[in-house]
């Protein structure tokens, strides 16, 4: 296949050069960053190959790397309150964490919080 189209794409400190690569880089450590930079890049990459349309600008490329980071970082445990009035609820990490962990006395383990089901 003619490799033409993959010359749109930008290299990853044109991406990080951006503003919204430069936020980005405030916010999340370097390995990070970068592991989504170049996972954005080789999104377009495949689907430029395949023929299909893909983000080529430096800063449409830096807002989908943020996007994942982002995603990512709200995967993680979250504060909860703990109103159900069980202290070792299973949903909640069975018991409070210590307050220097996550500073509060509660995380949802096993709650999704937005329909809240177990």
């Amino acid at each position: 296949m003619d490799q033409s189209p993959l010359r749109q794409l930008p290299s990853v400190n044109e991406v990080l050069d951006t503003e919204p690569g430069r936020r980005m880089q405030e916010s999340y450590r370097r390995p990070f960053v970068l592991r989504a930079v170049r996972a954005a890049l080789d999104g377009s990459r495949e689907a430029l190959l395949a023929e299909r349309p893909a983000p080529t600008s430096p800063d449409e490329l830096a807002s989908r790397a943020t996007a994942t980071l982002d995603d990512l970082a709200a995967a993680g445990p979250r504060r909860a309150i703990n109103a159900t009035g069980v202290i070792l609820h299973t949903g909640l990490g069975r018991a409070p964490l210590p307050a220097a962990w996550l500073q509060t006395a509660y995380c949802d383990v096993e709650v999704d919080r937005e329909s809240g089901e177990r």
